[in-house]
């Protein structure tokens, strides 16, 4: 059930299946005009989700959740939430998924796919790379 939900939620968000080979691609990249409409899901979950919640689905999938497949499920939803979001959303992004950095260690080796996504997510966002942005997670 965990890996249904994951996948219609990652088609939601960019319109593509989970691949077994990690594309360097943008999943904007593929979308006709129309699809590219699913970048406002993206915006919808981001503004009208409460932060509490995102977080807990984070640290549920990417920190808890004991089976690996569902882990790199929940990594490349969060991927294309960050790949279809306009900078600033991206920014939040990033952001709600640093307030959970305190949870890692304890997460042992199942944070694996947590970091991953938040050093891609950091590294990849063109305001974090510009500016100095204000740290304050509140941790």
């Amino acid at each position: 059930m965990t890996t249904a939900i994951l996948t219609l939620l990652k088609i939601a968000v960019d319109g593509q299946a989970f691949e077994s080979s990690k594309a360097e691609s943008s999943p904007m990249a593929a979308m006709s005009e129309d699809e590219k409409g699913l970048k406002s899901l993206a915006h919808l979950i981001l503004d009208n989700v409460d932060k509490v919640k995102v977080q807990e689905f984070i640290k549920k999938f990417l920190l808890e959740h004991p089976v690996v497949n569902s882990r790199w499920k929940a990594h490349a939803l969060m991927q294309a939430l960050f790949l279809t979001s306009d900078c600033a959303h991206q920014v939040k992004l990033v952001k709600i998924l640093w307030q959970l950095w305190p949870y890692v260690p304890m997460a042992g080796s199942r944070a694996e796919h947590f970091v991953d996504i938040l050093g891609y997510m950091t590294l990849n966002n063109e305001q974090l790379k510009a500016n100095d942005v204000s740290w304050d997670f509140g941790v």
